[in-house]
């Protein structure tokens, strides 16, 4: 299964063949244009972008979803509030995770979105921080990072989510597992490793002044 992510602001754009880039979402709207902060296709055709917008009385978080390659979106799940989705991955053809985090307040509140018909419906579970990613290596494990080096894992397919000890309280922007026990985080000056599913990590530091925002792992040995 392939996940493509790419962050985006105020429209979804699409590739064609000729490696060009044009716009496939622009709603027709009088107030802001939707932040949208992931995208993730489980195949050619399907696939869900996440992020929030302003209807003019005030923010809503917002789930889109596709069938036809971007072509056609609409939203499968909104909801009055300034929580705005941050990241969202598939684990399946028809289940997938989003995670959000609040904006301008309150950093200590977030959630987790799960659906398991296609967008159809979304089982929601709160979290007492604000959550910027999340990493299905398999079926049933998965991992959610976010604020003062907040790390969750789930080994029953989302039912439930333990804290992990990151040994940071710097904000974790990414994860990304390459299977079940080896995956890495970042967030602010920190890179981090574990090849325990968690357990334990090693940590290691960039330079003070930059900022790590997203880890990906192309192949196993080779990560950026």
């Amino acid at each position: 299964m392939k996940k493509i992510i790419l962050c985006l602001m105020f429209a979804l754009i699409g590739l064609s063949a000729n490696a060009q880039w044009e716009t496939v979402y622009y709603p027709n709207t009088n107030f802001l244009l939707p932040w949208l902060n992931a995208v993730a296709f489980h195949d050619f055709n399907n696939g869900f972008a996440v992020g929030r917008d302003d209807d003019g009385h005030g923010y809503n978080s917002r789930i889109l979803k596709t069938t036809d390659n971007g072509t056609h979106w609409d939203t499968v799940y909104s909801a009055a509030d300034t929580l705005a989705f941050s990241d969202v991955t598939f684990t399946n053809d028809t289940t997938a995770f989003a995670v959000a985090h609040r904006e301008y307040c309150c950093s200590d509140t977030g959630l987790i979105a799960k659906t398991s018909d296609f967008g159809l419906t979304w089982t929601i579970t709160p979290s007492h921080v604000g959550l910027n990613s999340i990493s299905f290596p398999s079926a049933n494990i998965g991992y959610t990072v976010g604020n003062s080096g907040t790390i969750l894992k789930t080994i029953d397919a989302g039912t439930t989510w333990n804290p992990l000890n990151s040994g940071i309280s710097v904000g974790l922007q990414s994860i990304y597992f390459i299977n079940d026990t080896i995956g890495f985080a970042c967030g602010g000056d920190t890179i981090m490793k574990t090849t325990n599913g968690g357990i334990s990590w090693v940590i290691q530091r960039i330079m003070s002044y930059m900022g790590a925002n997203k880890i990906y792992f192309p192949a196993d040995s080779v990560g950026y």
